[in-house]
């Protein structure tokens, strides 16, 4: 990992506000989210008697699905920018003409892309810890599951650092990002279910 470019892409990602604000909103959301399954499932106990692994369940579901939404779309828009804004701050050319080889310069931005990725999912760990401890479900499923989440995004900040390498400005790469995720959210699924019989 001697990389010089993931190292410049960690430390110009540490230094960035937006995306600090973007893991705040992150576990915030997981807090409101996995709070109000909680919150659901012990009002409900007045009525009848409810079981620990429901409520173990619940959680470890309602934290995973919250990791998988939030991975899909915040790690492809954290990234969909990276080498379209070297060229608008005009430190692109440096970058190209640095002893580097393209490849390496490639490699270093994916690498930081992911490590951003493997940080935002690696954020929900506590949760499905503290969902863990209700039990409920066998311990190979949530980390099948995270493996899977963890997957997606990485996938997605690929297929976006790679848009952000076609265009020039990073509004295009957003945008294009953007409208990837919504034919991979919304459309593909609505595609596949007309297609059914």
């Amino acid at each position: 990992m001697m990389n010089p470019v993931f190292w410049l892409d960690l430390r110009i990602r540490a230094r960035e506000k937006r995306l600090w604000i973007i893991a705040l909103f992150f576990i915030v959301a997981l807090f409101v989210i996995t709070g109000v399954v909680m919150a659901s499932s012990l009002m409900s106990y007045r009525v009848v008697h409810i079981e620990p692994c429901g409520v173990g369940a619940g959680l470890t579901w309602a934290t995973l699905f919250c990791q998988a939404g939030l991975l899909i779309i915040l790690a492809p828009l954290a990234t969909a920018g990276r080498i379209s804004q070297e060229r608008e701050q005009r430190t692109y050319a440096a970058l190209v003409n640095s002893p580097l080889g393209p490849g390496a310069i490639a490699r270093g931005k994916l690498l930081g892309a992911w490590a951003f990725t493997v940080w935002l999912g690696a954020l929900t760990l506590p949760f499905v810890a503290a969902a863990a401890l209700w039990g409920g479900m066998a311990p190979w499923v949530p980390l099948a599951c995270f493996g899977l989440n963890l997957l997606a995004g990485l996938a997605l900040s690929s297929l976006a650092l790679g848009l952000s390498g076609l265009f020039g400005r990073s509004l295009s790469a957003y945008l294009a990002s953007g409208a990837v995720l919504f034919l991979w959210c919304l459309a593909l699924p609505m595609i596949g279910g007309l297609t059914m019989d």
